[in-house]
């Protein structure tokens, strides 16, 4: 948090009331690493849309941290195949894409999906059940630009229906993320998440090694991690001979 700069930060989580947290005081929590299973729904091609370069080696990574993977990439990210698979219960939700924020009626702020369709916050307000979900990400790159209104109102967005349906740990942004740092991130936290931080944790100390992060040290990384994949994960082996070479 930006009040605190000491060497042991304390770790802080938010809510947007006291009456979310008691809420969530009863929602499950995450199974150990190996139980865990995952909805990935990964870069959906939409007309119009800028490309996000990161995206495939970001939703990749994380793919291969899970045992128990079911996927929805590109094309087949419909809004017919989101309705269907929504129903069903994994432990985390990751989604990487665009997203449109609507400040004077937010029940309209979505999500892009394949077939230029999009799923609305109303939409999902319908879909969504409790306990379905007990962490969910998004990567969500806005397509339009954010108005200082956005902050104030965050929660009257996807964070706060996936809070209200007492899903423990959501991770969003308040702003415009650049596709290469938002990807880093979400790489860096599924691997803290798997070596079985808390989600909590695991957000802290990301944070805490993106904003110390260097050139020098991240080259560093690529190239230990180009040798330890798999060649089988061919987005993430592209991706890290290009930024070797």
């Amino acid at each position: 948090h930006a009040l605190f700069h000491l060497t042991n930060q304390p770790t802080i989580s938010y809510l947007p009331s006291l009456q979310v947290g008691l809420n969530l005081r009863h929602a499950p929590s995450l199974p150990s690493p190996p139980d865990r299973s995952l909805l990935c729904i990964e870069n959906p091609k939409h007309t119009g849309l800028a490309p996000l370069p990161h995206a495939v080696v970001e939703a990749e990574f994380i793919r291969n941290r899970f045992h128990h993977t079911t996927s929805r990439r590109g094309k087949e990210a419909t809004l017919d195949s989101l309705k269907a698979i929504l129903q069903q219960s994994h432990h985390v939700l990751h989604f990487n894409g665009h997203a449109s924020y609507d400040f004077d009626r937010p029940k309209q702020t979505s999500l892009a999906l394949a077939n230029d369709e999009v799923l609305t916050l109303g939409q999902l307000i319908q879909l969504l059940e409790p306990d379905r979900f007990q962490l969910v990400t998004l990567t969500a790159c806005e397509t339009g630009s954010l108005r200082r209104a956005a902050i104030a109102t965050e929660y009257v967005g996807f964070a706060s229906v996936f809070l209200r349906n007492q899903v423990a740990h959501v991770i969003s942004s308040l702003w415009s993320i650049e596709s290469a740092s938002g990807a880093l991130f979400m790489m860096y936290f599924y691997r803290q998440l798997q070596q079985g931080n808390s989600p909590v944790k695991a957000f802290h100390a990301t944070q805490h090694w993106l904003r110390h992060l260097t050139v020098r040290h991240l080259l560093r990384l690529y190239r230990m991690a180009l040798k330890q994949i798999s060649p089988e994960q061919t987005a993430l082996c592209r991706f890290l001979k290009t930024e070797v070479s």
